[in-house]
């Protein structure tokens, strides 16, 4: 059967570029009011907001070009030209360069002409604190850790998505690295193009296993996992022809009672851990289902 090799146009070498970020699209439009803006951009702790109209960014509001201007003021009266702007395709090492060249405080992140959010010296900062995995250019479960944090001290609900292809070490076995790598990119690929980069994370767990992090509540969690695996099925193929699969264990997105004095950590481990945990019980499933002969 003929596949769309993804992994012959991925480089695993290639950097990291702003569209990989988990920015948070922050905007008003112009007929909002001066105060709205300062809400906004205190309750966010952001340095800019977008001014949107008809799904263009028609300005870009700060702190500073609203500091003496009275609340009920319209934005469109206030706003400064939409600019600096970053395509999403840039690397992440070239924004580096221009927020130092450029003196920059912040830049608008377009993905053609959808507002991703905006970028900060801080958040580039940020980045280097997480380790990536070179051959999927996928973060590491650190930054899956943080962004499961960040989203439980804000108040969000967050579901969790645990993937462990099966009978992956055959490949190494029997074919050699290169092939299990290939089929790993291959994976990798899907599944970014499976998730929404507004609401979910995608990292390499270890090895042969992969985790999405998710805004979603449950229901939508385990439809996401039915559309992950109705592609996979269609789509993903070894070398060979042959199926790439995988099992898939879900936690979360279910309040059972309000969080105060919650410790975050403790929380995502555990949502981590009853993944990890239901992905194992499928593939108990799957393997008592193969020995009884289909």
């Amino acid at each position: 059967m003929a596949t769309m090799d993804r992994s012959d146009c991925f480089d695993s070498t290639e950097m990291r570029n702003l569209g990989d970020l988990s920015l948070e699209p922050v905007w008003l439009n112009p007929t909002h009011r001066v105060k709205a803006a300062r809400v906004l951009l205190a309750g966010h702790r952001v340095k800019a907001l977008a001014v949107i109209e008809n799904n263009r960014v028609v300005g870009v509001v700060t702190a500073e070009t609203i500091a003496r201007v009275e609340d009920g003021v319209e934005l469109s009266e206030v706003m400064a030209p939409p600019q600096p702007v970053l395509d999403s395709h840039l690397a992440i090492s070239r924004a580096a360069e221009r927020f130092y060249t450029e003196d920059l405080d912040f830049a608008l992140v377009m993905e053609d002409d959808r507002f991703l959010g905006v970028l900060t010296p801080n958040i580039l900062l940020q980045e280097h604190r997480f380790t990536w995995d070179p051959l999927t250019n996928l973060g590491r479960i650190d930054r899956m850790r943080d962004w499961a944090i960040g989203a439980l001290s804000s108040g969000s609900e967050i579901s969790l998505l645990f993937i462990d292809l099966n009978d992956f070490g055959l490949y190494n076995k029997q074919y050699g690295h290169a092939v299990g790598d290939r089929v790993l990119r291959r994976v990798s690929a899907l599944l970014r193009e499976c998730i929404d980069s507004r609401t979910d994370l995608l990292v390499r767990y270890g090895g042969d296993e992969f985790a999405v992090g998710t805004l979603r509540l449950r229901a939508d969690a385990e439809q996401l996992a039915m559309v992950i695996q109705e592609r996979a099925e269609a789509e993903l193929f070894d070398d060979l022809g042959r199926p790439i699969t995988f099992c898939i264990g879900i936690s979360g997105g279910r309040r059972t009672q309000e969080r105060a004095n919650t410790h975050y950590v403790a929380t995502f481990e555990n949502l981590l851990n009853a993944a990890s945990q239901a992905c194992m019980a499928a593939k108990a499933e799957v393997k008592k289902f193969q020995a009884n002969g289909r």
